[in-house]
């Protein structure tokens, strides 16, 4: 290939990209399910929300919640194996008391 045809994109190309706006209004951070009613509003501004969007806030928030528990459980199993010393008299490995 030339260098001229890798220079070019082929005009069949779509590139997205993510815009990041800086919201001032209400970020919606508490929400109010009314299931007999079927509607989801935020609490602080009153304004309808769509329940699917709510629905997928949820998920993603209980997802990061579920690997954050997951990475502080590994973080506390290190930070117990560090706080162990073997024990002159029997050779056993025991814990260090810090207080």
């Amino acid at each position: 290939m030339m260098e001229s045809e890798i220079s070019e994109q082929p005009s069949n190309i779509i590139c997205l990209s993510e815009k990041r706006l800086k919201y001032s209004g209400c970020q919606h951070k508490a929400i109010v399910v009314d299931p007999d009613l079927e509607y989801v509003e935020c609490r602080d501004c009153g304004e309808r929300l769509n329940p699917m969007n709510a629905l997928y806030r949820i998920c993603t928030e209980e997802s990061r919640f579920v690997h954050r528990i997951a990475s502080y459980k590994k973080w506390y199993q290190k930070y117990k194996e560090k706080h162990r010393v073997k024990c002159r008299h029997c050779g056993k490995m025991t814990p260090v008391r810090v207080k």
